[in-house]
């Protein structure tokens, strides 16, 4: 307050602020810029910065001052701001030359420099912490995105060497010291910027954001086991909607984690966010690619997953003996169609995405199936693919009475819910019951024959 005092002091002209009393600006005749600016700024021993404001936005909306006056008063104001601001500038540099570097390395113990291109330094208790950019964004990315078991639980943004919390200045210096080094930044970090680092609005207001990164998180950087639980459930959710066994997908208890989890991680990435996305179109637009995509995984090597046992013959000990090789079916499709990608660069700006998406759905070319593996290229026939493709895929849509794909004549529900459950199980007991009208026909034709032999 004092320097904002004496800022005004030295622009105004005033000697002495001793010699000022409310008395002394009641005998001014006219009510002027100077007025105004003493009984307020000077005389008013509660000041403080958002009284300040307050205070100047109150005057330039008062309508008992004339616009001469206001004009005048939103000219020496400014000078007033602009002289306190250079000092405080001129202040802030002064502290930041003389403080000490205490921390030269990044997150991972590698040396920096300050003067690195990607080295953001922070100043904090007259000290400087130097960190990489990147440390710094997942820093503020796991705060701001911390979840438990997927529910939003954001956590104050700290210095790490000191366990201090970050001023909001210090975030804004943070996020345009990226735009300008990087020219990239994270979405998370940008909307939090958008709702002026507010954490609660930031919350609300991006949630469903916030989940799926949870849930790609939580792919990345979950253990194999838990990983491959996930996949073991998925599959087995797959399968109950699956009538025919022969199209189901089995795999055996002995796979591979590493390469099982390698494979279908594209794929648990679809069944979490339709499982656990809380956007409701979402989910449902997630739970049918996600039925596609494994209807044609399937389709593509129904063997995958499989155990396959050789006999080997090797020398040994100065004779010839059989040796056991246990390997696993692991062709498979890829998850991406590139050459569909490259196809409609230069056209799919101008898709609708009702009709981009009708197409991806209703797609039975035979593009996806053409997709050579990059591990196995030789064991599945491209002939087989594309005929097996135009003859037996028929995908039933936009009719809530139908949900299925149907391969082979044989129906896959396109996404599993109570109603599907219902229909699968009519479904089963209609079989079961034209099976059982089969038998008691051929039942009581073989006792008509015997009759009439006899």
């Amino acid at each position: 307050m004092e320097t904002f005092q004496l800022i005004i002091t030295k622009i105004l002209g005033i000697k002495d602020i001793s010699d000022l009393n409310l008395n002394y600006i009641a005998s001014i005749n006219s009510l002027n810029y100077y007025v105004i600016l003493v009984t307020t700024l000077i005389l008013n021993y509660e000041y403080s910065i958002a009284m300040k404001y307050n205070f100047f936005y109150e005057t330039i909306q008062n309508h008992l001052i004339s616009e001469e006056i206001k004009n005048e008063f939103i000219s020496f104001f400014s000078s007033i701001q602009k002289v306190y601001w250079g000092f405080s500038r001129l202040a802030y540099i002064y502290k930041y030359k003389r403080a000490k570097i205490l921390i030269e390395t990044d997150l991972c113990l590698n040396p920096i420099k300050e003067n690195d291109k990607n080295v953001f330094s922070l100043l904090q208790d007259n000290n400087k912490y130097l960190f990489n950019i990147n440390d710094l964004i997942k820093i503020i990315i796991n705060s701001i995105a911390n979840t438990s078991y997927f529910f939003t639980n954001p956590l104050q943004i700290k210095n790490p060497y000191n366990n201090v919390l970050l001023k909001k200045s210090t975030l804004y210096n943070i996020y345009f010291f990226i735009r300008e080094k990087t020219y990239t930044t994270p979405d998370l970090f940008y909307y939090f910027f958008k709702t002026n680092f507010n954490v609660c609005k930031f919350t609300e207001t991006y949630e469903y954001l916030i989940r799926e990164h949870a849930i790609n998180s939580y792919i990345n950087n979950s253990t194999l086991n838990k990983l491959y639980d996930d996949v073991n459930l998925m599959l087995e959710n797959f399968n109950y909607t699956v009538i025919n066994r022969d199209f189901r997908i089995n795999i055996d208890d002995r796979i591979p984690k590493d390469k099982l989890i390698k494979i279908m991680k594209p794929y648990l990435n679809l069944y979490l966010l339709s499982e656990y996305s809380l956007s409701h179109s979402r989910k449902i637009k997630y739970k049918k690619i996600l039925r596609y995509k494994l209807i044609k995984f399937q389709k593509y090597n129904p063997k995958f997953g499989r155990k396959i046992i050789k006999f080997e013959k090797v020398f040994y000990e100065n004779k010839i003996v059989k040796k056991t090789v246990i390997e696993f079916d692991l062709n498979h499709i890829n998850f991406n169609n590139k050459n569909k990608d490259k196809k409609y660069f230069l056209t799919n700006h101008n898709y609708k995405y009702s009709d981009y998406f009708n197409e991806f759905i209703n797609n039975s070319s035979d593009e996806d199936d053409n997709d050579d593996n990059d591990d196995n290229d030789d064991n599945v026939s491209e002939e087989e693919n594309t005929d097996s493709e135009n003859e037996n895929l028929n995908i039933i849509r936009n009719n809530s009475d139908n949900n299925f794909i149907f391969i082979n004549n044989n129906p896959y529900l396109l996404f599993s819910s109570n109603s599907s459950n219902t229909n699968l199980s009519e479904l089963e007991n209609n079989e079961n019951n034209e099976n059982s009208n089969i038998n008691d026909n051929i039942d009581m034709n073989n006792q008509n024959e015997n009759m009439e032999t006899e």
